[in-house]
């Protein structure tokens, strides 16, 4: 779990440092900030951001904290299904293999 927690803390910033809000100041010009997309996990918090509601750090670890809490009942949902294969990033020969074995039955 703490892996993925800062698995998830990293992608965060690097999709912020990537663009993530000017990505939303642009999409505002053409949409309202009351369009359900922009209720996703992380598009509320730079909308709230931007208006001066939030500051950054804060913003920062609402995004962190929503998505672990999402990541969570993935998890939990994901314990329900017994067929789920994981792989490890970088595995992408065995997930070739096993979509090839799952295409040909």
């Amino acid at each position: 779990r703490n892996l993925l927690y800062e698995r998830i803390n990293q992608r965060t910033q690097k999709m912020l440092n990537s663009g993530w809000i000017e990505e939303v100041e642009e999409l505002l010009k053409y949409y309202p900030k009351e369009a359900k997309p922009f209720q996703s996990i992380g598009y509320r918090e730079i909308i709230l951001h931007l208006s001066g509601k939030l500051k950054f750090n804060q913003m920062v670890q609402i995004i962190q904290q929503r998505t672990r809490r999402y990541a969570k009942r993935q998890m939990t949902w994901f314990k329900k299904e017994s067929n789920i294969e994981w792989f490890k990033p970088g595995e992408v020969s065995g997930v070739f293999d096993r979509i090839k074995v799952f295409l040909e039955k």
